[in-house]
């Protein structure tokens, strides 16, 4: 029964990964397709409940895990006490909100005990299978767009961009990319073969036309051919270099948003007014559910007015597609210096984890790391770590930590 109950749990998994890649288009068919994430996130209640059954209610967390709860717990007690003081949209909104906040991490620990006891080899050589398929039906779509321009599509520098069957450009640019993650860690059982599948993803990702996605690209060429063929970790002097040549491909963007824009643009009305409710309502902010979320929308929050703010386009109350158009102002807004000092401090100790990889399996060092680096450079235009597809990298980052092989000692 074991085999068996193992078998069926890899296509289950494997069966996930790839409604992920195409939930953006099930969902826009059928509307509980839109739930998907959530209940994935809220699933870490049930697997973490069996694991303690499995284990005798023995489970011991890692040092480092007991510290990243912490502070996320930090975080949300922070949120909590600003919400009571100075909130006001309706319990539903908090309530929805902090779980919007909550899905990348609980989606990081539904990974991780999903498959912190099964082989990976046979999970991993189904995967790949799956994937190829997934990779070779997008590429095909691609190359047929090219010429028949099957999906709507935006011109931008004169250039057609691409989003295939996406709803957005973005959703598109993070499946692909999500792909690509996962492959990187099959480069221990493809070798560089594994490039014949990135090229075409790595192509589609540009050719979007989102300096997030030709960022993440130009990231994932250096942790190919530095973690992946060399085996080797970025050092202080490559990352710098790395940050440098991000900023100079994101810099056309952030000017036109931030300078020649200014406040007329969403992205910048709700960067620079984060920064007065930051000094305004010192060390809290606003509350959960009150700044910068689609939570913020409906009903409106007070705060677009209080800071004469609701009059520009995708933050009215009338047109607000961009209200959560920028992580950072939402995190800043809602919870305070002190909110966001929690939760930084919180993706940091990720990050340590995740760089611990490099001593275990530089394959999943580099795959956990496009994940994790995706979500920041996301950030900068995006909700990134609560949105959508922040649920999928969390998730996969979950499972590279699994392969710790340390999952009940204490660090």
């Amino acid at each position: 029964m074991l085999p068996q109950k193992s078998k069926n749990d890899d296509l289950l998994f494997c069966g996930l990964i790839v409604l992920f890649c195409v939930q953006d288009l099930l969902q826009s068919l059928i509307g509980p397709f839109r739930a998907l994430e959530e209940l994935v996130a809220l699933s870490v209640v049930v697997l973490f409940f069996l694991e303690l059954c499995q284990t005798q209610f023995t489970f011991r967390f890692q040092t480092n895990t007991l510290v990243i709860l912490l502070f996320l717990a930090l975080f949300l007690l922070t949120g909590g006490v600003s919400t009571l003081l100075y909130g006001s949209q309706p319990l539903s909104n908090v309530l929805s909100d902090i779980l919007v906040w909550m899905k990348f991490p609980a989606a990081m620990a539904v990974g991780y005990l999903m498959t912190m006891h099964r082989n990976k080899a046979e999970r991993y050589a189904a995967l790949i299978r799956l994937l190829d398929v997934v990779t070779a039906c997008v590429t095909v779509l691609f190359l047929a767009d090219l010429v028949l321009h099957i999906f709507p599509a935006d011109i931008r520098s004169g250039l057609r961009a691409v989003k295939l069957f996406y709803s957005a450009y973005t959703y598109c640019a993070a499946v692909m990319c999500f792909i690509c993650a996962i492959y990187f860690r099959m480069y221990e059982f493809l070798g560089d073969r594994v490039l014949l599948r990135l090229l075409p993803l790595w192509v589609i990702m540009v050719s979007t036309l989102r300096f997030k996605a030709i960022c993440a690209v130009f990231f994932m060429v250096f942790v190919f051919l530095i973690i992946c063929q060399r085996r080797r970790a970025f050092g202080p002097l490559m990352w710098g270099m790395l940050g440098a040549g991000g900023l100079l491909l994101g810099i056309r963007s952030i000017l036109y948003y931030y300078v020649t824009l200014q406040n007329e643009s969403a992205r910048a009305a709700l960067s620079s007014t984060a920064l007065q409710i930051v000094r305004d309502y010192f060390p809290l902010g606003t509350g959960f559910a009150t700044f910068g979320s689609a939570f913020s929308a409906e009903p409106y929050s007070r705060v677009y007015e209080l800071y004469h703010i609701n009059h520009i386009w995708g933050i009215s109350e009338t047109y607000h597609s961009f209200i959560s158009d920028s992580f950072w102002p939402y995190l800043m807004g809602e919870t305070g210096i002190l909110g966001t000092v929690f939760y930084c401090a919180a993706l940091i100790a990720i990050f340590w984890r995740l760089s611990r990889l490099r001593l275990v399996n530089a394959f999943a060092y580099g795959s956990a790391l496009v994940c994790f680096i995706y979500l920041l450079i996301s950030s900068t235009g995006e909700s990134a770590f609560t949105n959508t597809f922040g649920v999928y990298f969390g998730l996969w980052i979950g499972v590279m930590l699994s392969e710790e092989g340390i999952s009940h000692e204490v660090a």
